[in-house]
C-alpha cells in the first residue's frame, strides 16, 4: 500500500498532533509554535476546554479538534483513499 501522507508540508510535530487529535485525543501535547500554526492554518480548532482542580488552583486547558475538511482528508488518507481536498467539501 502507498504511504500517502495526510498532512503534506506539515513539520513533524505538527503531524503527531493532527494523528492524535484524529484518533480522538482532544489535548495532546504539543508545542505553542506547533499549536499557533494548526490554529492558523485552520487545521484544528478549539472546540472547548477542561478544568482540572477547583478554586484558586482550577487550571483550564483548551481542547481542539480537526476542522471537517482536515479530517475527511486524513480518514481517507489512513485507509488508502483519494485524499479529499478542503475545496472538494
Amino acid at each position: 500500500m502507498p504511504n500517502k501522507n495526510p498532512h503534506p508540508g506539515k513539520t513533524k510535530a505538527q503531524r503527531a498532533a493532527l494523528d492524535a487529535i484524529g484518533c480522538g485525543d482532544n489535548m495532546p501535547p504539543m508545542a505553542k509554535s506547533t499549536r499557533d500554526a494548526l490554529l492558523k492554518s485552520g487545521m484544528i480548532v478549539q472546540c472547548g476546554q477542561r478544568t482540572f482542580g477547583t478554586g484558586w488552583s482550577a487550571v483550564s486547558v483548551p481542547t481542539y479538534e480537526m476542522s471537517i475538511s482536515t479530517h475527511m482528508a486524513w480518514c481517507a488518507a489512513d485507509h488508502g483513499d483519494d485524499i479529499v481536498e478542503a475545496s472538494d467539501v
